[in-house]
């Protein structure tokens, strides 16, 4: 919108220095714990293998992942089948921000899923990563889905969505590509 214009005498403006606060699925360099073994840019474990953009899981397992917040209140999660992720994050990259009203009705219109999602608060005495906490997966049955998470926060009228893709396939299947990427 236009903020100046002919006979324009004064701008008020109120900035807000409040963190936005942005979640992300990461696979922290050189970290293993929970059962994983760091094999580069990737983790596996039993049963699953985790990237930066997606998360290989048979079913049946149930699955920590590292998991960084920079929010003070617990994540909010979402779980999308693959013919229902919205399409806002259908881009390359690890994170978008959404309109709160956006977030929410994703949140009301959640569909039931074969993944349940568990947030894991980062256990008092773990210091090896500060930030690092974790959320757990379990896989019901085979599919492909994006699970969603955003940290909301009073001071915006969006949030920071990011999200990682999940295929459940028997142990020994390979998953091609991500969802959403266009």
């Amino acid at each position: 919108r236009q903020l100046i214009w002919d006979g324009l005498r004064a701008l008020h403006a109120r900035i807000d220095l409040a963190a936005y606060p942005v979640a992300t699925f990461i696979v922290p360099s050189g970290w293993h714990g929970e059962g994983w073994k760091n094999e580069g840019f990737q983790l596996t474990r039993p049963g699953a293998t985790l990237t930066d953009k997606a998360l290989t899981i048979a079913p049946g397992a149930w699955v920590p992942l590292p998991f960084s917040r920079e929010c003070a209140s617990p994540p909010q999660f979402a779980v999308a089948g693959s013919a229902r992720i919205p399409e806002w994050s259908r881009i390359e990259g690890l994170w978008r921000p959404v309109s709160r009203f956006v977030w929410q009705a994703l949140l009301r219109n959640e569909q039931p899923s074969a993944l349940d999602v568990r947030f894991v608060p980062r256990r008092g005495g773990d210091t090896s990563l500060v930030h690092v906490e974790s959320f757990a997966v379990l896989a019901r049955a085979s599919g492909t889905f994006r699970l969603l998470a955003a940290c909301a926060n009073p001071h915006y009228d969006s949030v920071g969505v990011t999200w990682v893709d999940i295929a459940v396939r028997p142990a020994g299947a390979r998953a091609s590509g991500t969802l959403g990427g266009s």
